[in-house]
């Protein structure tokens, strides 16, 4: 999930997840899992902690040929 700047600070992210919780729960889902890219913006780890995500491990991503560092969450549901 991306918010665009412009955005950013305002709500919107937490309505979205929330929403997206929700249908995740309608689905019966136990858990959420997210894999956060790290290096380009703190805040976002603090934006899945504060929504009741934790942090598992760290990890790395191999997206397009790039190797990114980031950290696996998971919020039981």
């Amino acid at each position: 999930m991306m918010i665009h700047n412009d955005f950013r600070g305002k709500g919107f992210g937490k309505l979205i997840f929330q929403g997206f919780e929700e249908y995740v729960k309608s689905l019966k889902s136990k858990c959420i899992r997210i894999d956060v890219v790290t290096n380009y913006d703190h805040s976002v780890l603090d934006f899945w902690i504060k929504n009741g995500i934790i942090k598992l491990k760290d990890i790395e991503l191999n997206w397009a040929g790039k190797r990114l560092p980031a950290v696996t969450m998971k919020k039981n549901l």
